[in-house]
């Protein structure tokens, strides 16, 4: 049986030997397998290298596994930001997550205050049914929702109590008291119950007198009775939209569950139908006729959509009962590939595997825990070209760049050569503004910018400078000496101001004397005046075209922000208009006369397309402030409510009740509501949920202003004082309320009427007529022995910018009497 299948040519002389191995056989399977493979979802590719690890000897796994150790003890939780950690520790079961409270102080933090035990809770609830009925029955379900109401170890102790009373119910199955109820399904000729399913609400069952009836799960009342059938209903299924029913009269009917009405019904068998199963758009059925029936019922598993598919022949009587999966398609594909697998020698099977793993992801491979040294030792930055190399470590934050330069000579000189650390710094300005404003300020921001003039080794000292400069910085909020400047703004008649806004350049501020006062920031002096309104300027907002201003004459004023003429006027208000904001092509506005009015802009927010939307119509009061984002609009008022509208629909959403007195001032950004009333109180809320956080206590008089970020919330009061509080310290139920506020300052003589602040200063305004400048900003030069920079630091700038999303303040005039 000698065939010649190849003849190989390629050798220019005489070919004098020859040898080979079993691998020439082996390749082109191994290739068609690797094409299967990598169509498999994940989880089979996990399960099926799993079943080839069952087949290999210790040897073999020895040799993969060896690679993987130091990767899975290598410490990534810690290096990580916070939330990933955080995400990562949530797939853990309880046992891994007691086991990773005793790694470190470290873990210990991140999976108290991620709340992961309350989260291990929510997951198991979700995907295990046992457990939300226990929570339903037991009454902690709702704890899971409220986390800001439990501290972070009370889920950490229900946890066990789960686990114990869930012990216990097992426990019943064997040789506890069963406590039972029943129902007397009363047929009227033939009796008998074939087939049943229940969920928390009802239970349908079939009977043999033909119906399906429904009871009430609670009382065990029959709620309703289907009929329709001439013979036993001896199968069923439902689900939210729908009841597949199958009969001895040999028809499968389908039902609306709600309704009871039938939708349609299907005769393919030719005897009882004796069970279906239905499920992801498959329903499959079979008979006394000794068939199973195949059908398709679309993605949504419509009862409109039932077509019969396939009908499978083989068994010899009545087919009493079906099942089905996903896996009728790769399980033979699976055995034949382990076949296979089987004949090959065990270098050519523990190569295979590793082509296998370079198909799967990462969460794959730490379950499969294979080979996976090779892939995260390889030095791959000295193999590949040195832009690509560049570019790859350009994605490094400082302590990874810093180990990098460590790890060779060949990386350290990709690293500077490339000039990654200044490359590092222009990211941190272009994404963080806190950056930029430094730069700006302690003048090293244009050398980023001339690369040739400075040695790579420049921006290696200059990145620790500036992260010192800010962190002293953010000490300086804390205890250090603050230095000011102040603005006499010199109101003839009436003084007061009372809203701002500042950019890099300018502060531009509303009066009470019905004027809008621009001031150059780095003088100080008055560069132009606006007058139009008839009434004080109570609130304002500005961009680089336009001013938008809001008075106690009842009207909204828009102004050209370079020339100061007047562009346009709008009155819908009738009475003083307390506060405005707009962005993104919306402008809402609020007012005295206890309405919310929504305006469109246009794309451009331009001051010749405004149009009136919406009123909202609601409060109580005067609606004192407003703010917004895309997906709420949420106002406050001296009503002592915090109403929250949808933006887009512009419909109710909830109140928010806490209050005991009018409310001045709130910001609103992403969840989180911050509001400041005439009880002296500052209260943080959750929107979603419209549940408080937290109150805050401290100032004597009305809270007038508030403005927070993603740190620090200030407060400006009617005593006029400001204070410091820690946004995060707040948030977090374990931190006494003596901890919370970081400072309190007393410059104004005056109450305080409105406030803003960036990282670097805060600028705020008051009754006594006068804007005043707090700077934080270290008095020391951090830059000045800084051996690489060419004519010593520049001099300290302390004009800073605003960068808080803007709003305006409420009107003196209204707001005593509406709080």
């Amino acid at each position: 049986s000698i065939v010649m299948k190849h003849a190989l040519v390629g050798h220019r002389a005489a070919v004098n030997v020859v040898d080979f191995d079993k691998k020439l056989k082996s390749d082109p399977e191994m290739g068609e397998m690797l094409d299967t493979f990598r169509g498999w979802e994940e989880e089979t590719q996990t399960d099926f290298v799993k079943d080839l690890l069952k087949e290999m000897r210790h040897q073999q796994h020895w040799s993969i596994e060896q690679a993987l150790r130091p990767y899975l003890l290598r410490d990534f939780i810690s290096s990580l930001p916070v939330y990933v950690s955080e995400h990562i520790l949530s797939y853990l079961d309880a046992s891994s997550l007691c086991l990773a409270e005793q790694v470190s102080k470290r873990w210990r933090s991140i999976i108290i205050n991620g709340h992961l035990w309350r989260r291990l809770i929510i997951r198991n609830v979700n995907t295990l049914e046992i457990w939300r009925r226990c929570g339903k029955l037991r009454g902690w379900l709702p704890q899971l929702y409220r986390p800001g109401e439990y501290p972070c170890e009370f889920y950490r102790e229900l946890y066990p109590k789960i686990v114990h009373d869930l012990k216990m119910t097992n426990t019943m199955w064997k040789d506890g008291e069963i406590q039972f109820r029943k129902i007397d399904c009363a047929s009227h000729d033939s009796k008998g119950v074939y087939c049943l399913q229940y969920d928390d609400e009802k239970i349908i069952s079939g009977l043999r007198d033909n119906t399906i009836k429904i009871w009430d799960l609670r009382t065990l009342k029959n709620t309703m009775t289907l009929t329709g059938h001439t013979g036993s209903v001896l199968c069923m299924q439902y689900n939210e939209d729908i009841i597949i029913t199958g009969s001895s009269d040999a028809s499968i009917r389908v039902w609306d569950v709600k309704t009871g009405e039938q939708i349609t019904m299907m005769i393919h068998h030719c005897d009882a139908v004796l069970h279906l199963r239905f499920e992801d758009g498959i329903m499959v059925s079979c008979s006394k006729d000794r068939t199973i029936a195949v059908w398709t019922m679309g993605k949504t598993n419509s009862a409109h959509s039932i077509v019969m598919k396939h009908a499978l022949v083989g068994h010899r009587a009545a087919v009493n009962v079906v099942d089905f999966d996903k896996k009728l398609k790769s399980d033979p594909e699976m055995g034949e590939m382990l076949d296979t697998f089987r004949g090959w020698e065990e270098e050519t099977q523990t190569d295979f595997v590793k082509d296998l793993l370079k198909e799967m992801r990462h969460q794959q491979h730490w379950s499969i825990e294979q080979a996976l040294r090779p892939y995260l030792l390889r030095d791959f930055i000295s193999s590949l070209p040195v832009y690509v190399s560049e570019h790859i470590l350009s994605y490094l934050d400082a302590s990874s760049l810093c180990l990098a330069e460590q790890v060779s000579k060949r990386w350290r000189s990709i690293i500077i050569n490339g000039h990654l650390w200044r490359r590092l710094i222009i990211r941190n300005v272009n994404t963080l503004e806190i950056w930029r404003r430094c730069g700006k300020l302690r003048g090293w921001l244009p050398q980023l910018y001339r690369p040739g003039e400075y040695p790579c080794e420049f921006y290696r000292e200059l990145y620790p400078k500036i992260v010192h400069d800010l962190k002293m910085t953010n000490t300086m909020w804390k205890d250090g000496e603050i230095q000011f400047r102040k603005i006499d703004c010199a109101s003839h008649d009436s003084k007061g101001v009372y809203c701002l806004q500042y950019d890099d350049e300018k502060i531009i501020s509303g009066l009470r004397d019905n004027t809008i006062k621009i001031w150059d920031l780095r003088t100080l002096k008055n560069t132009m005046t606006l007058t139009g309104h008839t009434g004080s300027v109570l609130c304002m907002q500005y961009n680089e075209d336009i001013i938008i201003t809001g008075s106690s004459d009842a009207s909204i004023r828009v102004w050209d922000v370079k020339t100061g003429e007047q562009i346009t006027m709008m009155i819908h208000h009738c009475d003083a208009v307390l506060h405005l904001r707009f962005e993104d092509g919306i402008m809402v506005s609020c007012s005295k006369d206890r309405t919310i009015a929504v305006w469109t802009m246009g794309k451009t927010n331009s001051a010749h397309s405004i149009v009136m939307k919406h009123a909202l119509v609601g409060h109580r009061a005067a609606v004192n402030v407003v703010d917004f984002d895309k997906k709420y609009i949420v106002s406050a008022s001296g009503d002592r409510t915090i109403k929250v509208w949808g933006t887009e629909s512009c419909e109710f959403v909830r109140t928010l009740s806490g209050h005991t007195r009018g409310i001045a001032c709130l910001q609103y950004r992403g969840s989180l509501v911050v509001s400041g009333s005439s009880d002296c109180t500052i209260k943080l809320w959750d929107v979603e949920v419209g549940v408080i956080l937290r109150t805050l206590e401290g100032h004597d008089e009305l809270v007038r202003c508030i403005r927070f970020d993603s740190n620090r919330i200030v407060s400006g009061a009617y005593d006029g004082r400001i204070k410091v509080w820690d946004l995060e310290a707040a948030l977090d139920p374990r931190c006494a309320a003596n901890q919370i506020c970081i400072r309190t300052i007393s410059e104004h003589k005056g109450r305080v009427f409105r406030l803003q602040f960036d990282q670097f200063q805060i600028v705020s305004s008051s009754h006594d007529d006068t804007i005043v400048i707090f700077d934080f900003l270290s008095p020391h030069d951090y830059y000045s022995d800084f051996k690489c920079l060419p004519g010593g630091s520049p001099a300290l700038v302390s004009d800073c910018s605003g960068i808080m999303r803007l709003d305006s303040a409420n009107s003196l005039d209204s707001l005593d009497s509406a709080c």
